[in-house]
């Protein structure tokens, strides 16, 4: 098993486990195989999958005879997956991904055929909405941890004003953006929140599917969780394409930057 880290917040360094089985190869494979070409098809995390897909590309520009796709369905979903329990021919993979590694008894459900290879990193940032605000949010672990446990309930929070000085903060709701389905960046966030906050620890620890405390929005999958940013109704969430999406992010101090690397 890959071991998990305890981290500085905002900076959540996360190994990515490729999920491959020792034996395991599909009828089509072996089919294609024959002829001198080889298919594999693999599905999980959403995280890395902007890399892996570029990777497979370059890979098969070098490889043409090897055709590998992935999908990006979750890391949840890529272990139902790659178990194969309950799932029907067009879900069959030959390997997954997924942010947090397999339990024991995970691997028992796949009888015991499985090699966890890590092949990236990446970080996790918190993303927000709240329109008519100018300059950068800045929210120290208390605030963003009693914003996700349901403590801090509005923008105007002590806590939130302490860290901004001088902004101008609404007396409105935070409305947290969070996954409603098994998802790896979860797992990543909950594992820095168990890190740094007592009640979450003692409440839910970290998991790839939360029951989430207080007013949140929960979307299912990656495109309808970063759809509110663009809806000044909405909050905050933790966001992992917070970059590529060009949106509002709270980048680490100098100070938690140096302590995560």
């Amino acid at each position: 098993m890959l071991r998990s880290f305890r981290l500085a917040p905002l900076a959540l360094l996360i190994l990515v486990p490729l999920l491959a089985a020792c034996s395991r190869s599909r009828p089509e494979a072996q089919a294609k195989g024959s002829t001198n070409s080889i298919a594999l098809t693999g599905a999980g995390a959403t995280f890395p999958s902007v890399l892996y897909n570029r990777w497979l590309v370059v890979y098969h520009d070098h490889n043409p005879k090897v055709a590998i796709t992935y999908a990006a369905v979750g890391s949840g979903e890529g272990v139902r997956r790659f178990i194969g329990e309950k799932i029907t021919d067009g879900e069959k993979v030959d390997f997954g991904a997924s942010d947090a590694a397999m339990s024991d008894e995970e691997i028992a459900n796949a009888d015991n055929n499985v090699l966890m290879v890590p092949v990236t990193a990446g970080c996790v940032a918190v993303a927000y909405n709240l329109t008519g605000f100018q300059g950068d949010l800045k929210l120290s672990r208390r605030a963003y941890a009693g914003i996700f446990n349901g403590e801090i309930k509005k923008w105007n929070d002590p806590l939130i004003v302490q860290t901004n000085p001088g902004a101008k903060l609404p007396d409105m709701a935070i409305s947290p953006v969070v996954r409603q389905d098994a998802s790896g960046t979860t797992f990543a966030f909950t594992k820095n929140l168990d890190a740094i906050s007592e009640r979450w620890h003692q409440q839910f620890s970290a998991a790839m599917l939360v029951k989430w405390p207080g007013n949140r929005s929960e979307r299912r999958g990656i495109r309808e969780w970063r759809a509110p940013l663009q809806d000044p109704t909405e909050g905050s969430d933790m966001l992992d394409t917070s970059l590529r999406e060009k949106l509002d992010w709270i980048p680490p101090r100098s100070k938690t930057r140096k302590a995560s690397f």
